[in-house]
C-alpha cells in the first residue's frame, strides 16, 4: 500500500512559522509601521521649520527694504537742504562688507514742478537685497519744500 492520500483529498500543510516566529514577525511589522509614522511626522516638522525660516528671512528683507527707503528719504531731504539743484542719485548701501548679498540699492529721483519752484517731488525705490530673484522693493514718494535761500545759494 502506498502512503499517498487519495486523489481529491486535501493535503494538510504545515505552517512554515511556528508560534515564536509569528510573534517576532508581528513585532517587526509593528516596529516598521511605528518607524514609518515617526518618519512622516519628522518630515512634516522639517517642512514646517523650512517654511518658517523662509518666512522670517522674507520678513527681514521687507523690514530692511523699508528702513532703506526711510534712510533714502532722509538722505534726499538733507541733500536738497544743502544743494537746491540736487536731482537724485543711485545710493548703494553695503550693510555687511563680507557678504555681497547684504547690499541694498536706493534710487532717488527729484522732480521739479517748474523751474525755480520751491516745491519738489521726491520719488524713491529701495531694493534689498540687490538680487534678481530674492529682493523686496519699497517705494516712497513725497513733496518737499525747498527754502529759496538754498536755491539762490546754489545758483
Amino acid at each position: 500500500m502506498s502512503s499517498r492520500p487519495p486523489t481529491g483529498a486535501a493535503i494538510p500543510r504545515r505552517s512554515c512559522l511556528n508560534g515564536r516566529a509569528r510573534r517576532r514577525a508581528g513585532a517587526l511589522i509593528v516596529a516598521l509601521v511605528t518607524l514609518l509614522v515617526i518618519m512622516g511626522m519628522m518630515a512634516a516638522v522639517l517642512k514646517s521649520l523650512t517654511m518658517q525660516h523662509r518666512q522670517s528671512r522674507q520678513a527681514l528683507a521687507e523690514l530692511q527694504s523699508l528702513w532703506l527707503a526711510d534712510s533714502a528719504a532722509a538722505r534726499a531731504a538733507a541733500q536738497l537742504r544743502r544743494d537746491g539743484t540736487y536731482s537724485g542719485e543711485v545710493w548703494r548701501v553695503d550693510l555687511n562688507s563680507s557678504d555681497e548679498s547684504k547690499i541694498g540699492v536706493a534710487e532717488i529721483q527729484v522732480e521739479r514742478t517748474s523751474p525755480g519752484a520751491e516745491e519738489v517731488r521726491v520719488t524713491l525705490r529701495a531694493r534689498y537685497p540687490d538680487d534678481a530673484t530674492r529682493r523686496v522693493i519699497s517705494r516712497r514718494s513725497f513733496q518737499l519744500n525747498i527754502p529759496k535761500t538754498n536755491q539762490a545759494a546754489a545758483n
